[in-house]
């Protein structure tokens, strides 16, 4: 019985979560904030991004793209390999992080995506 109630609340519950996973907002790349990448909390938050990829990047077990959209383009880090092919579309769930890169006291850093998972 208990068997029964679990399979039934599965199976109600999953296409609910692929519905909530699909519905997830895209944000626009020129709108993804630096301190994102850098406030502590926002590091178990994840954005949603989609664009073309423009570069790619291989390098030993992990690959770095970058993404375009009509706003911008941010690089993507993924340790998921094959990579996505250039100049197709992806959809990519990630978390913001940051690099600071200083030189003669001007910030160079940049933001980038670390990639969760990627359509």
């Amino acid at each position: 019985m208990v068997l029964r109630s679990f399979r039934w609340g599965l199976a109600w519950s999953l296409p609910l979560i692929l519905l909530g996973c699909q519905s997830f907002p895209t944000t626009p790349i020129n709108q993804i904030s630096p301190v994102r990448g850098t406030d502590p909390k926002a590091e178990t938050e994840s954005i949603k991004i989609s664009g073309q990829v423009i570069s790619i990047a291989p390098m030993l077990g992990q690959v770095a793209y970058e993404v375009q959209d009509a706003t911008g383009q941010v690089w993507v880090l993924s340790r998921k390999l094959p990579p996505p092919q250039q100049n197709s579309v992806v959809t990519v769930m990630g978390k913001v992080k940051s690099t600071s890169i200083v030189i003669n006291g001007e910030e160079l850093g940049e933001i980038y995506l670390e990639d969760v998972s990627q359509q």
